[in-house]
């Protein structure tokens, strides 16, 4: 198992799509996206890849509106990496104890807990 490569730069979506046949009766398409380097990396999620800055609901954990700060890869895999604006308590004591770095981003691969949040009022769900 490689280990994870943090803060790459956004890679570019492709045109192309991956099936990939998890069970005998489930099926996943993922959305392929090159890095600067040419390695094809996978996204999971039903929606493109966010944008650095973009704002997106997290709603594993209830971690709610968060800010994209980066990007990493893990095995053939793209991620984001994501801070809280305004975390949920346990979030808050749990980086109050890792004092030497308070604003940790937290990472997020296969986003299938979050959505982007529009300019606008509304939310968009995916």
């Amino acid at each position: 198992m490689a280990n994870p490569v943090f803060f790459i730069p956004r890679p570019a979506e492709t045109d192309g799509e991956v099936n990939r046949s998890v069970h005998e009766t489930y099926s996943t398409t993922y959305r392929n996206y090159r890095t600067a380097d040419g390695e094809l990396l996978k996204w999971s999620a039903s929606f493109p890849l966010p944008t650095m800055g973009q704002r997106i609901r997290v709603t594993m954990n209830g971690i709610g509106d968060a800010e994209v700060v980066g990007f990493f890869k893990e095995e053939g895999y793209v991620g984001v990496m994501t801070k809280a604006l305004d975390p949920p308590t346990w979030l808050k004591e749990q980086l109050s104890r890792n004092a030497s770095s308070p604003a940790t981003p937290h990472s997020l691969s296969g986003v299938k807990t979050a959505s982007v949040v529009n300019s606008g009022p509304k939310l968009r769900n995916f």
